[in-house]
């Protein structure tokens, strides 16, 4: 079985949630370690699913980039996968809230850009925290 690794955000609350998704946009995930979670459900059925990297050191320089453009702590944890989908081009983040929303078909809302080393999958379990 490969390893995959999960960078999320740690906020002053405690929650660990989605590192590039302002906390309040509806597409955010809040993960818990041990538990499979995966995207807001409307995404999903558009084939969607949470981002892990494929190599540590992809995830680290993830993660040390947005330490300089986001608040809250970087964390890059283990994690275990289900299924890695065909990857797709994202949705931009702002338009992310208007899809869930349904206002807004899945043409025309996508960038083409991806955190170098990235996969999309099913669902993210974080297994044990590597880096704080």
């Amino acid at each position: 079985m490969s390893t995959y690794y999960k960078v999320v955000r740690k906020l002053w609350s405690g929650k660990l949630v989605s590192s590039q998704l302002m906390v309040k946009n509806p597409g955010c995930i809040v993960y818990k370690i041990g538990e499979w979670v995966h995207a807001h459900k409307r995404l999903e059925a558009l084939g969607y699913g949470p981002l892990v990297f494929c190599k540590l050191e992809s995830a680290i320089d993830f993660a040390n980039t947005y330490k300089k453009v986001r608040s809250g702590r970087q964390h890059v944890f283990e994690c275990e996968i289900s299924e890695v989908y065909e990857m797709k081009r994202l949705i931009l983040f702002n338009r992310i809230r208007a899809l869930i929303k349904g206002d807004l078909t899945s043409t025309g809302c996508f960038s083409l850009m991806t955190p170098c080393g990235s996969v999309m999958v099913k669902s993210v379990k974080l297994c044990s925290c590597i880096i704080k």
